[in-house]
């Protein structure tokens, strides 16, 4: 293999990891913001904020707020906590 064939092949490799490593970051950035708005929004429950809106906003607010919760427990499965406390 010549040398500029195998710089081309390991720029190739350098372009990929960077990818890898910016897709992990990514997910990292959403894993941490849907903890926080999960956090925010059983603090905003717990004061009763819920409570005192119509039955339909109500529904609204806890449908959308149980696709963030599943969306946390998927993210803390162990085959992905695994990607996301990589380092390379």
């Amino acid at each position: 293999m010549a040398i500029s064939e195998k710089m081309d092949s390991l720029n190739t490799e350098l372009t990929q990891w960077q990818k890898v490593i910016e897709a992990r970051a990514q997910l990292q950035l959403a894993r941490s913001t849907i903890q926080g708005v999960n956090s925010l929004l059983q603090t905003i429950a717990d004061g009763g904020s819920f409570d005192t809106v119509d039955v339909e906003i109500k529904q609204s607010l806890v449908a959308a707020w149980q696709v963030l919760k599943d969306a946390q427990t998927a993210l803390d499965a162990d085959s992905i906590k695994t990607l996301l406390d990589w380092s390379p």
